[in-house]
């Protein structure tokens, strides 16, 4: 995959760049997990959505190589990212659009990968497996969990970068 950033270059359009290289590197994974998932059945499935964490900061900094700036510069990116992508889904899914319900699912399963959210991650993952599907039942269980964990990632974030600058300004 060949990118490349124009002039100006901004943090936003490095972090986004590498999200999508980050993205498209995991497509061959993803499809190999795909393939293992329809093997198996709806209980061992749901039961993935209640693994994991929220949000798992130091997960985040190991990706990173502990850049602490660089993580705070993702997770302000988050946000509007994540959101566009479930906004996506929800109209593709109105629509009955399979197709672009997966590829908006894959796509917030990358950007919930990058900053460590790993319910997030998983609900976006067993979205895109529904959609593969074409499994109605499980995709609107998926998309409802999808949006919850959308908004504890968002106030479990808020929090922690309260915290960390706290942590800053009394050092």
């Amino acid at each position: 995959m060949d990118l490349c950033i124009t002039k100006p270059i901004s943090k936003s359009k490095i972090c986004l760049t590498i999200i999508k290289v980050l993205s498209h590197m995991l497509k061959s994974v993803d499809s190999r997990y795909i393939a293992e998932s329809r093997g198996k059945s709806k209980k061992e499935d749901t039961s993935k959505l209640q693994r994991g964490v929220v949000f798992d900061r130091e997960l985040a900094l190991s990706l990173l190589n502990g850049d602490e700036e660089f993580l705070d510069s993702l997770l302000l990116l988050f946000r509007p990212h994540a959101l566009r992508c479930i906004d996506e889904i929800k109209s593709a899914r109105a629509l009955n659009d399979y197709s672009i319900v997966k590829n908006a699912a894959h796509s917030l399963k990358g950007i919930a990968a990058q900053v460590g959210a790993q319910r997030l991650e998983m609900a976006a993952y067993e979205t895109e497996i529904s959609a593969c599907e074409n499994n109605d039942a499980r995709l609107d269980k998926c998309l409802n969990y999808i949006v919850r964990e959308y908004e504890s990632v968002c106030e479990t974030v808020s929090a922690m970068m309260i915290d960390h600058e706290i942590e800053k300004a009394s050092a």
